[in-house]
């Protein structure tokens, strides 16, 4: 399976996936969608990638301009491509790779991030809970992305986050919410 940057300073680079990986990279035409309706909150961001696999989310955040990534992957295998990619593609001193679950990873990190991206595995369910518990993490005026199954609703708001859109790609939904008010 071919992982291509769709866009950016590496467009059309190919991203190592890890032999026998379970990671289910976004599809080019959602990563594409996705960072067409982020437009400029990308540039400068400082941004979280929870699930990373391939790291082709935070990648392609890194190739349009973000400041920095952290991303949060438990396989091995995958962080060691992860790491190989943000070596081959110049990112490394903008990306530190936790090895870790993504539970976990939401107790130690500090934050804010300005963006937050979210591609669990689809059988994870449960993306509501999660969604709390990023929310303190989140800069005010940030913005969170959840990528999930069609057949999985996400509530209008969380804590102190506001759906301000959901587009359908097939099977694949993209919630994204912002961060309104003072709160954190």
């Amino acid at each position: 399976m071919a992982v291509r940057v769709g866009g950016g300073q590496v467009r059309g680079r190919v991203l190592r996936v890890a032999r026998g990986s379970a990671a289910r990279p976004s599809s080019g035409r959602v990563r594409s969608a996705l960072f067409s309706m982020l437009a400029s909150r990308v540039s400068g961001a400082s941004a979280l990638d929870l699930y990373a696999g391939t790291g082709a989310l935070g990648i392609e955040a890194l190739s349009r301009g973000a400041a920095h990534v952290d991303f949060v992957e438990q396989g091995g295998r995958e962080c060691a491509a992860l790491r190989e990619n943000l070596d081959a593609l110049g990112y490394a001193s903008q990306a530190r790779v936790h090895r870790m679950p993504v539970e976990r990873a939401l107790s130690l990190l500090d934050g804010p991030y300005d963006l937050v991206l979210m591609d669990p595995p689809y059988a994870q369910g449960a993306l509501a809970p999660l969604l709390l518990r990023v929310e303190p993490l989140v800069a005010e005026e940030g913005t969170v992305v959840a990528e999930h199954d069609s057949r999985q609703s996400l509530p209008e708001t969380a804590g102190g986050l506001e759906r301000v859109t959901e587009r359908t790609y097939g099977d694949t939904v993209l919630s994204i919410y912002r961060r309104f008010g003072g709160t954190q």
